[in-house]
């Protein structure tokens, strides 16, 4: 008895072995995955600078910086709330590791501005608002009542050359008068007691019309000293303020500027800079509406 109780014993054991030994016939048990986290669970992406700039009505370059974990540069995305056909905010680069870049165009109207730049990176994102101040926003506004000017052609070799004076006062003579290497020129002054001149040296890529007036478009002030246009040549552009007597009282040049043409409508915005000191005099901003003409000195001899 105790030995068939041992043989039954055995028996049960060897039958649970094998009813615990696998089937190897049968199929292999697939493993759970491991969730793998989103790549928005991992970015970082943080504004490091101001949530809002401002700029003067000049514009200029900025900067905005951040912070970024989990992620690159290249990731990011820069938007803006802008219009497609009012993009004063251009040139965004974000290639640059924690920083994005860009540059606000010069303000021409009597309006403040503002816009949203946008960056984000996944789920991640944060603004700056960039907000521009208006052009009425300026140290003086001169209404001229006069535009005086001569028309000098491409008589000197450059493009089309047209001599303004935005004024007040008188551009006195007339007379033609030579000289040596030049050939013959009208010889003008402008000495009106009291008066203010701003002298404005144009070129254009367009000749006269036969009207004896200014091309349309707009004229940047730079000191090139090429005379190819569309340009304002700064080196012979000037603000001028005369005393009592007609002689010179103030002088100061352009550091910057624009004047915008459009037909008989003018409109002239420059800074006045003080260069042998270094001084930043005023930023005017310079109308004249009418009928006017140029005096021709295009031809370089005495017209009759």
């Amino acid at each position: 008895m105790r030995k068939l109780f041992l043989l039954l014993a055995m028996g049960l054991m060897l039958a649970s072995c094998e009813d615990n030994t696998p089937d190897n016939n049968g199929p292999t048990p697939t493993p759970t995955p491991t969730p793998t986290p989103t790549p928005g669970d991992e970015v970082e992406l943080t504004l490091l600078s101001e949530g809002a700039m401002v700029f003067s009505a000049n514009g200029g370059n900025g900067t905005i910086s951040y912070s970024i974990t989990g992620a690159s540069a290249s990731d990011i995305v820069v938007t803006t709330d802008l219009e497609e056909n009012d993009q004063w905010v251009i040139h965004i680069n974000s290639q640059t590791p924690n920083e994005i870049t860009f540059s606000v165009k010069r303000n021409q109207t009597n309006f403040s501005r503002s816009c949203n730049i946008t960056a984000s990176c996944g789920e991640e994102s944060f603004t700056v608002m960039v907000n521009q101040k208006a052009n009425s926003e300026i140290d003086e506004t001169v209404v001229a009542p006069k535009l005086h000017g001569i028309y000098y052609g491409n008589r000197d070799g450059a493009d089309y050359n047209y001599y303004l004076f935005f004024t007040d006062g008188e551009l006195s003579g007339g007379d033609w008068a030579q000289e040596q290497g030049y050939g013959w020129f009208r010889k003008f002054t402008h000495n009106t007691p009291n008066a203010y001149y701003y002298t404005v040296d144009l070129y254009s890529n367009k000749p006269d019309d036969g009207t004896l007036t200014v091309p349309d478009g707009e004229y940047e002030v730079k000191w090139q000293a090429t005379g190819m246009g569309p340009v304002i040549e700064g080196g012979f552009s000037v603000y001028e303020r005369m005393n009592e007597y007609g002689g010179v009282a103030e002088s100061w040049n352009f550091s910057d500027g624009k004047l915008i043409v459009e037909g008989n409508k003018f409109e002239l915005l420059v800074t006045l800079y003080d260069f042998e000191n270094g001084v930043r005099i005023g930023r005017h901003y310079v109308t004249f509406e009418g009928d006017y003409s140029l005096y021709n000195d295009s031809t370089g001899q005495i017209i009759e």
